[in-house]
């Protein structure tokens, strides 16, 4: 049949039109009189049929019997049926296509007293075209997600994985988009409507919830939350056994990063991390903080000592530049060595001396400082002046003396941030990313028994044959820690000492790099307790 035009809308308010038949679907209706037990089933007979002959349809009004809440019957109808409301006098930045034409085509079902359904009108005409078979795939009432596509696609993308990444494989896997039978739109609002049924304030109760149940069945298994004057979670820490076993081994150095927000109230995700003996992250505690006031930052410090039982201070903790993390520590950590993340530093340099890191050769003498100090002329700069006061914390030459791991920015916390982000993002809620941590976690504990296990069954070879000081680290070092010992071993037989004086308890000698160093480091050996200054 040829196309005939839309109904013309006589008034704006009182739509009154003439109704052109465009498509008939057939003289004879081949539904009418047919029985079904459900509205589901109603549904899906008026859906298939309404594919065969290339139309969306939708379901309409129901009836009662009398005032009770007993079905007496249900139509459906054509998805072009009705018109839009264009009353409304707000312009609007962004409105749907409209695909009402006033449609009439419908079918209406009489439910009898033993529940069966029939289809008792049919009207078969449309006044708008039928859409072509190879784009019927598109219709919304044919497009449905299927339940194992959508289990994939949940899979996928707890595991990191992109959505649309995990459609173009579905594509493939069923040969084309036809035969996937929905789109790209149709899975994220699936996800959407999910998540939505996770009630605001009942991510927090199930949050709780969750820790209160795995307490149960973990006796090690430790939690802490606190609530402000309205009763809202501000502040959330846990961690399990494993964790408190991590941070009696492996606790002397301590990353703790707030510059992450990814849930999506805002708050801070501040991981404890540490490095274990494969030089790899180990996690001590998980925390959300509301925001980054003293006072937070002393409860989470609080809560994280009590839930170790009165273990040992960390020798060292790294954190960045945030003046109320620095006072908490001076409180709660008084003997620790407080170090910068300098990855950190180097962002806030292009905040403080934006124009000076411009100019040509800045970020080469950047590490010299006294030299920048002097070529460009920046004495005067209160931020380098007050950077220059606490070189202790982030100049390598002042960590000499105490543990550190050779560790120069809280790269280790930024990791634990980069696992999660790749699988959360900012319309996730606390209960999601309690679910995704534990997920990183544990492939983080599967990585250190894959090494543990490497670390049992390989042998490295040593790089100088028949040195003792390398074969006992050998014995007693981890192959990755034992890697880093003998790449110093190595670089030290290229340095020369002399003696410089010997007495009952030590013996002083410098050490230099021949055609490197440009002072000689005085090194002093004490005879009884082994020490090396």
């Amino acid at each position: 049949m040829d196309l005939i035009s839309v109904p013309e809308v006589l008034d704006s308010y009182n739509y009154l039109y003439k109704y052109e038949v465009v498509y008939e679907e057939s003289e004879k209706s081949e539904l009418q009189w047919k029985q079904v037990n459900s509205d589901a089933d109603a549904y899906e007979m008026y859906n298939d049929y309404a594919f065969r002959h290339g139309f969306s349809i939708r379901k309409g009004k129901v009836r009662y019997v009398g005032s009770s809440s007993v079905w007496r019957g249900r139509n459906y109808v054509c998805s072009n049926a009705g018109l839009k409301d264009t009353s409304s006098k707000v312009p609007r930045k962004y409105s749907k296509l409209d695909y009402r034409t006033c449609c009439e085509a419908y079918i209406d079902f009489v439910i009898d007293e033993k529940g069966v359904w029939t289809a008792v009108k049919h009207n078969m005409d449309h006044n708008h075209a039928m859409i072509p078979v190879e784009k019927r795939y598109l219709l919304r009432s044919q497009r449905k997600i299927q339940g194992e596509h959508l289990k994939f696609i949940r899979t996928m993308k707890a595991s990191g994985v992109r959505v649309t990444d995990s459609l173009r494989a579905l594509r493939k896997e069923v040969g084309g988009s036809p035969n996937l039978c929905y789109t790209v739109t149709d899975v994220y609002n699936t996800l959407a409507i999910e998540k939505a049924g996770r009630l605001e304030g009942g991510d927090c109760n199930a949050l709780i919830k969750s820790f209160a149940a795995r307490q149960a069945k973990e006796s090690d298994f430790y939690y802490e939350f606190e609530v402000d004057g309205n009763h809202a979670l501000c502040s959330v820490f846990w961690r399990d056994g494993r964790m408190r076993r991590d941070y009696e081994a492996f606790g002397d150095l301590m990353v703790f990063d707030t510059t992450y927000r990814t849930n999506k109230y805002g708050m801070i995700c501040a991981p404890f991390v540490g490095m274990n003996h494969h030089c790899n992250n180990v996690m001590f505690g998980m925390s959300f903080v509301l925001d980054e006031k003293t006072s937070s930052f002393v409860w989470l410090f609080e809560a994280f000592m009590r839930s170790m039982g009165g273990c040992r201070d960390p020798i060292t903790l790294m954190t960045d530049q945030a003046p109320s993390i620095a006072a908490t520590i001076r409180q709660i950590f008084p003997s620790t060595r407080h170090r910068l993340c300098t990855w950190h530093l180097g962002e806030n340099s292009k905040t403080n001396i934006g124009g000076l890191r411009i100019l040509k050769g800045f970020p080469e003498v950047f590490d010299f400082f006294l030299k920048m100090m002097t070529k460009y002329k920046c004495s005067e700069n209160d931020w380098l002046n007050h950077l220059y006061d606490i070189k202790e914390k982030w100049c390598p030459a002042y960590s000499k003396d105490y543990f550190s791991g050779g560790v120069l920015s809280s790269q280790r916390s930024e990791t634990t941030n980069h696992s999660a982000s790749n699988r959360l993002n900012k319309t996730d809620g606390l209960s999601d990313f309690y679910s995704t941590f534990i997920d990183v976690i544990s492939e983080w504990r599967s990585k250190e028994s894959k090494q543990d296990f490497r670390f049992l069954r390989g042998n490295h070879h040593l790089a100088v044959a028949n040195v003792r000081l390398l074969i006992h680290a050998r014995e007693i070092y981890t192959i990755s820690v034992y890697v880093v010992f003998e790449d110093q071993f190595a670089k030290g037989i290229a340095c020369c000492q002399e003696r410089k004086h010997e007495d009952d308890e030590t013996i002083c000698y410098y050490v230099w790099r021949p055609n490197k160093d440009i002072i000689r480091h005085e090194v002093t050996y004490e005879k009884f307790t082994f020490n090396i200054n």
